[in-house]
């Protein structure tokens, strides 16, 4: 039996299994950090993005011709989508241009409608 490759001692056999559950350990470890810091910065962009989004609806009942208009404000990574119906052309203009004036405000995605 001494020839055969797949043949481990006893003893080798418990160093290996003591050597695959470090490694699982050490596997757990650094996944459980990685997720960790990927759930931070998660955290981080949600919270950056509702101030943008109260930022942007600030700014936009601020506004005298726009405070009466029922415009929605959604924000995912600085990109903000505006959307809503409103009366006029120069509404949906103006509600692009307020926005982008916003400090943090990547770029705007206007999907408002004229009835």
């Amino acid at each position: 039996m001494t020839g055969c490759k797949f043949f481990v001692p006893r003893r080798g056999l418990m160093s290996q299994r003591y050597f695959v559950a470090y490694i699982v350990i050490i596997a757990i470890l650094i996944m459980s950090i990685v997720t960790g810091c990927m759930t931070a910065q998660q955290g981080k962009r949600q919270t950056a993005d509702a101030t943008l989004t109260a930022q942007v609806k600030a700014a936009l009942y601020d506004d005298p011709l726009l405070r009466t208009r029922h415009i929605t404000v959604e924000t995912y990574d600085g990109i903000v989508q505006l959307s809503g119906v409103v009366t006029t052309s120069d509404d949906i203009k103006r509600a692009e241009e307020v926005t982008r004036r916003v400090t943090g405000v990547k770029s705007v995605r206007n999907n408002i409608l004229v009835r």
